[in-house]
This record gives structure tokens, C-alpha cells and sequence, in this order.
């Protein structure tokens, strides 16, 4: 198995797959089974047509649908509670099961640029920390520590999807190919270094946003923005709601976002019981009214 990243691909979200490639074999990590209908119209195709050339699905985003693939080798599927980050399910022993691949598509995030990287690397992390850097992006709030590299790689990530856009994949491929070789080109560092600081400098307004929520139950603190937050910031803002409640919840135009920490607490919220929301393990998301999801949240919390 070559080291290059010439055969990395982004997937920016699970109904996003992109066409099964004409030839080779290929391998996708931290890619989560479409939810939903979508899992009909778009993972379960793509499997299906890529059959014997499939060598590996490793993912940690629990779905119904990994019941059909126990018993299949080629999926190491884990759920959350078990494998915080998608990086920590590669190891040496399962890339050496895979065999060579000529395609690898990873999620277009922190935790899948983490994920390639050790896959593509033999199974072997590209800096000490960086397993656990993968757990404390992937799921904050749960006591994981972030070392300085990787607050500021998942800055310079981050900041590169508020500013850039697709366009952000090829900075990811870059570094993807700059941890494999152990050294960043000077023109990398100094594109990491200014997106990393330009975030670090905007985090105290983001983080300020949530002083101006309100707390409809004592265990609840509610957002309610009058504009559309983008994606990195809206996560910024959850986990700082997050920290400071047992529940957060940003309302937007047409969107709404939950979230818990404490999910798996014996008391904990089980979100997917919030009507109309697709659902994660501790986050919750969709186009239901602020109001009702309000009332549901407090009648789960009064239980």
C-alpha cells in the first residue's frame, strides 16, 4: 500500500457520496451511513456497487443499518459510547487485514483528516497526540484533552470551511500529505498559522453570543439568533450552551440545533425522542419550531 495522498477524496456529508470509482478497490473512513431515506437512495448503492472492491468501511456514527454488516470484516463499525474519535478504530493489525487500496474517501473534517492520515500512515498516528486531539474535537465536553497542534490544526480546518468553502478540500489534502511526511512546507505554515489566529480571534464574540440566552428551565439555555450562523461557529456556540447547562439549544431561521454533554448519564436525555429532528448520540437538528421543542425538552427534563 503506497503513502500518497493522490488517492484521497473528501466526503462533506454521508448523502454526499460521490460515483463508486470505474476501478481499484477503495477503502472509506469516518464516513456515516446516510440517516434516514437517505440510506436507501445513497449508502446502501454505493456499497452494493462497489461490492468485492469495498476493503474497508470504518466509521463510528451508530446506525440502524449496521445490523446487515456484523458479520462482514471489511466494516469495523463502533458506536460512539465505545470509539469517541473514528482515528482509534485503525489500528496496525486492521490496516495489515485490509490489503491495497487504490481510493480512500474520508469525512471533511478533523476527525476524518485523522482517520486517512493514520490509515494511509500503517495504522500509526502522525504525532503522539493525535488520537486523542481526534476524541476532543469529535466529542467535546467529555474530558478529552486538546493538545496545542491539534486546537491548532482543528482552528486552521475550521476556519478554512467559514472562508473558503469546497475550496477548503484542497488545504485538507495538503495537510493530509504534510502529517504523512512528518513536515509542513513554509507556504502551509503560514496558511495554517493565519487561519488558526483568525478564528482564535473571532472565538470571544462567538463565545459572548450565548450571554444572550435565555434559560426557559433551569437545565436549558436557549439562543435565539436572528441570522444564520455558519456550521463552525453554530458548534462553537453549542458547546459553550453546553457548558454551561445540561441542555443547549440554538434557534435560527428555519433551523434549530440541540445539544447534551451528558447524554449517557444515568439521568441522561435520549434527543431522538425530539419530534421531527434527525438525531446523533447527544445532538439533535432540524425544522421544528422553537416552541415545541422547548416544551418537549422540559417535560424530558422534569422527569
Amino acid at each position: 500500500m503506497g503513502q500518497g495522498v493522490d488517492r484521497l477524496s473528501w466526503v462533506v456529508a454521508p448523502r454526499e457520496l460521490p460515483a463508486v470509482p470505474a476501478e481499484g478497490r477503495l477503502a472509506l473512513v469516518d464516513v456515516a451511513f446516510a440517516n434516514k431515506d437517505n440510506y436507501e437512495l445513497h449508502t446502501r448503492p454505493f456499497i452494493e456497487r462497489a461490492g468485492a472492491r469495498l476493503v474497508a468501511w470504518i466509521d463510528h456514527h451508530e446506525h440502524p443499518a449496521w445490523t446487515a454488516f456484523e458479520r462482514d470484516p471489511r466494516f469495523v463499525l463502533a458506536p460512539r459510547r465505545r470509539a469517541r474519535a473514528c482515528p482509534e478504530l485503525i489500528t496496525p493489525p486492521v490496516v495489515a487485514r485490509l490489503g491495497p487500496f487504490e481510493h480512500l474517501l474520508a469525512h471533511a473534517d478533523f476527525d476524518g483528516l485523522m482517520s486517512a492520515v493514520k490509515l494511509l500512515g500503517g495504522g500509526q498516528p502522525p504525532y503522539p497526540e493525535a488520537d486523542e486531539d481526534a476524541r476532543a474535537v469529535d466529542s467535546p465536553g467529555r474530558g478529552f484533552r486538546l493538545s496545542a497542534r491539534g486546537q491548532r490544526l482543528a482552528r486552521a480546518m475550521d476556519q478554512a470551511s467559514v472562508e473558503r468553502g469546497a475550496a477548503r478540500l484542497a488545504l485538507y489534502t495538503a495537510l493530509a500529505g504534510a502529517l504523512l511526511a512528518g513536515a509542513e512546507p513554509p507556504a502551509l505554515t503560514r496558511d495554517l498559522d493565519g487561519l488558526a489566529a483568525a478564528l482564535e480571534a473571532e472565538e470571544p464574540r462567538l463565545l459572548a453570543l450565548a450571554d444572550q440566552a435565555t434559560r426557559p428551565h433551569p437545565d436549558l439555555l436557549l439562543l435565539e439568533s436572528a441570522r444564520a450562523l455558519h456550521p463552525v461557529h453554530r458548534k462553537l456556540v453549542m458547546c459553550e450552551l453546553e457548558a454551561r447547562a445540561r441542555v443547549g439549544v440554538v434557534s435560527e431561521p428555519g433551523w434549530i440545533s440541540v445539544g447534551t454533554f451528558r447524554d449517557e448519564d444515568a439521568d441522561g436525555l435520549d434527543l431522538g425522542q425530539l419530534r421531527g429532528l434527525d438525531c446523533i448520540a447527544g445532538y439533535a437538528w432540524g425544522r421544528s419550531p422553537v416552541a415545541q421543542v422547548v416544551a418537549e425538552l422540559t417535560r424530558m427534563l422534569r422527569r
